[in-house]
Order: C-alpha cells, then structure tokens, then sequence
C-alpha cells in the first residue's frame, strides 16, 4: 500500500462522525471521479488497526460508511483509493482534513438495592450487567459517611477485582453503617471507554 499525497481532485473534505447508537456513521465530500475510498480504523493506542476499501455505490446506498461500535476513541482515516498494475495506493489530505477521531463509551448498567441489616447497619446488593467483558479495576465502589458520594475520589475506594464477564449478572453485597452510603464509578483511567447507567430495580 503506497500513501501519496492527493492532489486537488482527490481531497476528502469535512468528515463527520455520527453516533447512531450500536454503530458511527461516517460521512464526507466524496471528490469527483474517484470510485473507492480505503478507511483505516486505529483503536485507542493501538499501532495496528483495520481496513477495508468502500465503493461510491456502497456509500451513497447506506448514506455514508457504517462501522460498528467498539469501546475507546477510535480514529478513522479516509483515503481516495486505487489500484495500478497491481499496486495499490491511498491519497492523503495535505493537511491531515482525512482523519476524523469519535469515542465510543460501552454502557454498563447497574442496580442498587439497599437493606436493613443487623442493629445499627445495613446491606447494599449491587447488580452490574454489561455487554461487553469489563476488565478489572475498571469499576469502583466508593464509600461515604454522612451523604452519597460525588467522584470517585470523594470517600473510600472499594474497586472491583474481578473480571465482569456478560454471560452473566455480576453480584456482590456491601455492609455499612448506618450513616454510610455508596455509589459507584468508572475509574478515571477507563472514564473515556466505560459509562453507568443506574437502573431501577
């Protein structure tokens, strides 16, 4: 795959990204007389990524180019495309106007169920369901004495050291005083893959 630089009839122009839910669709200026674009997807840190060649047919016919959601801040870059005498080459914006950054936070929805436990304390059942694997540490349960916490950081961190797997609900129960209160949180290093969503019981 050679990478050159695209001259006035190859330039992609005003990229967009828009979140449609369990997938981004992509759209941009298809310039005159090119027939392919090559659109190189890079995750996160990542210095591999993936690739696959688009037709003007099939962008006009999905209204633009359909990429399905994976956690993290993923990068896109559009290039013209074709192929001479076997070779392959993509045509890049002078002014990198060709790349386009979305992030994709995975939803993890939760319940908090709270108990009255023995003499002065009470019992806090905590359900997690996610779609996707959680790796661990990626939750914290924060503690609070007084009123529910605010962040993460406002209270005693209790994080969570296994893996939540979505075969299954993930359980776990809390005892606390009386006067203590809890809630959970992403932890700050995953706050740009992970979202909760409290649900009702």
């Amino acid at each position: 795959m050679h990478i050159l630089e695209a001259d006035e009839t190859r330039l992609i122009q005003n990229p967009s990204c828009t979140d449609e839910g369990d997938s981004f669709r992509i759209t941009f200026y298809w310039p005159e007389g090119v027939q392919q674009v090559y659109i190189y997807r890079k995750q996160g840190e990542l210095t591999q990524g993936r690739g696959k060649i688009v037709t003007l047919q099939e962008y006009r016919k999905q209204g633009g180019i359909i990429d399905p959601k994976s956690p993290g801040r993923i990068t896109y870059y559009i290039y013209p495309f074709e192929r001479v005498d076997g070779d392959d080459y993509c045509y890049a914006h002078p002014e990198n106007k060709h790349i386009i950054t979305a992030t994709a936070l995975s939803v993890i929805n939760y319940t908090i169920e709270e108990y009255n436990g023995w003499r002065s304390d009470k019992v806090y059942s905590i359900t997690i369901i996610s779609s996707h694997p959680i790796p661990p540490e990626t939750i914290i349960c924060v503690k609070k004495e007084g009123e529910p916490p605010t962040s993460v950081n406002d209270g005693i961190k209790y994080p969570f050291y296994e893996p939540i797997n979505p075969v299954a609900p993930f359980i776990r129960q809390m005892q606390t005083d009386k006067n203590e209160y809890i809630r959970l949180f992403i932890a700050e290093e995953a706050s740009d893959q992970y979202q909760l969503v409290l649900t009702s019981s």
